[in-house]
């Protein structure tokens, strides 16, 4: 069951989106690290000049296919996952 919070947040998401409301953003890590990051944009409400990014997502790279291919939907899904279990040799 998909927890409430995390309905509400996929909800603001896709709100978001429909109104171009959504970014990627490029960020270091306090290690110097590459990451994107998908963020909701808001004008501030105290300098409408300004915005507010709202992290919403980290990017994973490299791919993260393989680590799914080890997550199993639920049984009551209908369809199946997008991608072949031969994208990882472990399984």
């Amino acid at each position: 069951m998909i927890g409430s919070e995390s309905k509400y947040n996929f909800e603001t998401l896709m709100k978001a989106a429909i109104n171009d409301d959504v970014a990627l953003v490029s960020c270091k890590d306090a290690k110097g690290r590459n990451f994107d990051v998908l963020t909701v944009v808001a004008h501030d409400a105290s300098n409408f000049d300004n915005y507010v990014y709202i992290p919403f997502a980290i990017m994973v790279n490299p791919s993260i296919y393989p680590l799914l291919n080890k997550i199993h939907p639920p049984e009551t899904l209908i369809g199946e996952w997008g991608w072949s279990n031969d994208d990882d040799p472990s399984t």
